[in-house]
């Protein structure tokens, strides 16, 4: 784990450093751990890689069965960021949820970054927006609010995101393999 942001400075202006942690990151299983909030109702899942990089949210369960998977917090240190860990660490989130029947991911994403990734993962024409304060669905797709972002010069977001993982290409093949056990 990074001890500081030092150690992150350090590693951006030492590529040898960072290729070595990337192989290292490359190497290993993602680890995923469940904790119970509210038995049947509520479970918080963390998937983590070495070097601080971890994914974390909430699986409540709906008696609909329309379970949805909030994204709490998605971190990677800035000098291990675009190299696809986000990307790996969102697939293997989603990957676990499926198992326990999730079928919507939700999350608050606040930067354009964040937002690529979701949309690389999930298909940019499968991201709904919502107003985060009012909960109101925003009539906008994913260029639009990528190109406001640009006009507005920023890379800062303010913007609830969910998508019906059932809509996902080859959502059906990923979550029966995964049911099957392979």
């Amino acid at each position: 784990m990074f001890s500081s942001d030092l150690k992150s400075r350090e590693l951006r202006h030492n590529p040898e450093s960072t290729e070595k942690l990337l192989q290292e990151i490359a190497g290993v299983d993602a680890q995923k751990s469940w904790c119970t909030y509210l038995e049947d109702r509520s479970y918080g899942l963390t998937v983590s890689l070495p070097h601080a990089c971890s994914i974390s949210g909430t699986l409540n369960i709906r008696k609909n069965e329309q379970n949805s998977l909030y994204i709490d917090m998605l971190v990677v240190p800035e000098a291990l960021q675009r190299k696809s860990i986000g990307t790996r660490l969102l697939r293997e989130f989603i990957l676990e949820a499926v198992k326990y029947d999730a079928t919507w991911l939700v999350g608050h994403v606040t930067s354009i970054a964040a937002l690529r990734t979701l949309a690389k993962v999930c298909g940019k024409d499968n991201l709904e927006f919502f107003d985060r304060h009012t909960s109101s669905k925003k009539d906008v797709n994913y260029e639009q609010v990528v190109s406001e972002a640009a006009r507005s010069q920023t890379d800062r977001l303010d913007i609830f995101v969910r998508v019906d993982l059932r809509n996902i290409e080859g959502f059906e093949f990923f979550s029966e393999s995964v049911k099957r056990g392979k």
